[in-house]
């Protein structure tokens, strides 16, 4: 695929939307230059701010435990010498001294605590800012993923009517081919225009009545894509239960399954379980085999 415009990007992007997600997955310098685009230089240095406002804490969290210590051990020393000396005035002099430098440490704690507390605050307005970039950052990523979301669904309906155009085109001469299905007569197809046969939901409706089937038995046939029935070079009746999905996976597999098993049951008679899509991938097949080797499901794909 040649892209040679910007209208070619999109195209790719809406053909295929998960490639913005593997795109910034694989390149780290896409994802670098994102980032720069969404996080100011302010933003991004504030980890480094908080690291040096953190490590000034803890220097004077360590100058205050130095003065405690200090501290304890003037306090010691005056007991000490209150205990060992006479009330001279050598003494009263000495514990005066060791007095006022008690004071002293004291009002070097104070200092230290009022630095500590407009640190404190200073890391509190960090915060602050961090949790408004934050939260800006939340409201930006969840506009984009609404952005992918509606891109997602747009590409998706239109990939949808796409297969089901094909589906009704090319479907019946590979069941007619491959299959080896004739008088193709389609029972229930997943389009407005073209409704369950009255014949056939009178069946489903017999069928429940009569404890075949059950209701949830019947809602997963309606539910089905699409269900043929066909007959063979041996004149036997067979049906075809069918699932599309752009992109086959383990659920469409499970469901043509469970339908073609209540086809059995309230018919009996052989239905087939198809799987119609444009890619299927290869952990898709190696589920689609069972303990034997055999396919669970038959899958069909279709071009683009």
């Amino acid at each position: 695929m040649v892209i040679n415009t910007d209208a070619d990007v999109i195209r790719v992007i809406r053909q295929n939307p998960r490639l913005i997600f593997e795109a910034l997955s694989d390149d780290k310098e896409l994802l670098d230059e994102v980032r720069r685009l969404v996080m100011t230089e302010d933003v991004l240095a504030l980890p480094g701010r908080f690291s040096e406002m953190q490590e000034t804490q803890n220097e004077m969290l360590a100058d205050i435990r130095q003065l405690i210590v200090t501290q304890n051990r003037m306090l010691a020393e005056m007991e000490e010498s209150s205990r060992r000396h006479d009330r001279s005035e050598a003494v009263q002099n000495e514990l005066l001294t060791k007095h006022d430098q008690m004071l002293e440490t004291q009002n070097r704690m104070l200092e230290t605590q009022n630095r500590m507390l407009e640190t404190q605050n200073q890391m509190f307005g960090t915060q602050d800012q961090m949790l408004g970039t934050q939260d800006r950052m939340i409201e930006t990523q969840n506009r984009m993923l609404d952005m992918i979301k509606d891109l997602s669904d747009t590409v998706g309906h239109l990939v949808g009517s796409d297969l089901e155009r094909k589906l009704a085109i090319k479907l019946p001469t590979r069941l007619e081919g491959r299959f080896g299905g004739r008088n193709l007569e389609t029972l229930v197809y997943q389009d407005r225009s073209r409704p369950v046969t009255p014949g056939f939901r009178a069946k489903l409706d017999d069928a429940v009545s009569n404890g075949i089937i059950t209701q949830a038995q019947r809602a997963r046939i309606l539910d089905t894509d699409m269900i043929v029935q066909a007959t063979r070079d041996d004149s036997e009746t067979v049906y075809f239960a069918i699932e599309a999905s752009s992109a086959i996976n383990e659920d469409d597999i499970d469901r043509a399954m469970a339908s073609a098993e209540v086809l059995r049951a309230m018919s009996e008679r052989e239905a087939e379980p198809i799987v119609v899509g444009y890619s299927v991938h290869a952990v898709v097949r190696n589920y689609n085999r069972d303990p034997h080797g055999n396919q669970k499901a038959a899958i069909v794909t279709l071009d683009r």
